[in-house]
């Protein structure tokens, strides 16, 4: 059977505790932060979806490049560098947004990943009785901002972790403070001081310590006593001898 670490060796409890603890708020705190960061890019992405299906029904409704225009004359719209195209069911392109890219023609109905030009895009296409529309946005773009916006979702966890690191150690001081008082007034008593110990605000785990010391004391007080009286009583044996052995001392004098 295995022996712990510490064995043989001084340790301090309210360290070890508060070290546990720290580890426990710093692996929680790290759980998490990831979980929300990977919640908050899903979220993001689905959202980024959205915006391109919505982008495509509205130039359904045969709005077509009055739509576009407007959607990609949005500043947030250039940023996640939309491409829109709509082709004709006989294959001719009725509008591409002002991007030179071109998008495969041959499109997957609804949203799928490809590439054009060396770069990966995420492509939704939608497919009306007489046209095409694709609306694409860059993958690398798009999973920029949702990795920004995922970091800025796990800023309350990272600075929130410090003030619960404050409060464990708080919380481990003020649990432990009884344990240092008793400490200092053990440290202050005299020599010949063998009252009990006050148990009054000491915890349930170590009342019961203080206790066997209070025992432990009780027997010194005890034995102590009962020295006393020993010495007492042989000096009442030893004095009435002396005081024969004196008078005879004097007589032969």
């Amino acid at each position: 059977m295995s022996k712990p670490l510490w064995t043989g060796r001084p340790f301090s409890l309210r360290a070890r505790l508060i070290w546990a603890l720290l580890a426990v708020v710093v692996a929680a705190a790290g759980l998490q932060a990831v979980s929300i960061y990977r919640t908050a890019r899903a979220e993001t992405e689905a959202l980024f979806d959205v915006q391109m299906q919505r982008i495509a029904l509205a130039l359904s409704a045969g709005l077509a490049s009055e739509v576009a225009s407007d959607a990609l004359a949005d500043p947030q719209a250039k940023a996640q560098d939309m491409i829109v195209q709509i082709w004709r069911s006989d294959g001719i392109m009725l509008y591409r947004s002002s991007n030179s890219r071109l998008l495969p023609q041959v499109a997957v109905l609804g949203f799928s990943d490809a590439r054009a030009h060396g770069v990966a895009f995420r492509i939704y296409a939608l497919q009306t009785p007489t046209q095409v529309i694709q609306v694409a946005q860059e993958a690398a773009s798009r999973g920029q901002m949702a990795g920004n916006v995922a970091l800025r979702s796990i800023v309350p966890v990272l600075l929130l972790a410090p003030l619960i690191m404050l409060v464990v150690w708080w919380v481990v001081a003020h649990t432990l403070a009884p344990l240092a008082r008793t400490r200092e007034q053990l440290a202050a008593r005299q020599a010949d001081d063998l009252s009990p110990l006050a148990d009054a605000d000491l915890p349930l785990e170590v009342q019961p310590l203080v206790q066997e010391m209070n025992l432990l004391l009780a027997r010194l007080q005890a034995a102590f006593d009962a020295l006393q009286r020993f010495v007492g009583d042989a000096a009442h044996e030893l004095r009435t001898p002396l005081a024969a052995l004196r008078l005879q001392v004097q007589g032969l004098a």
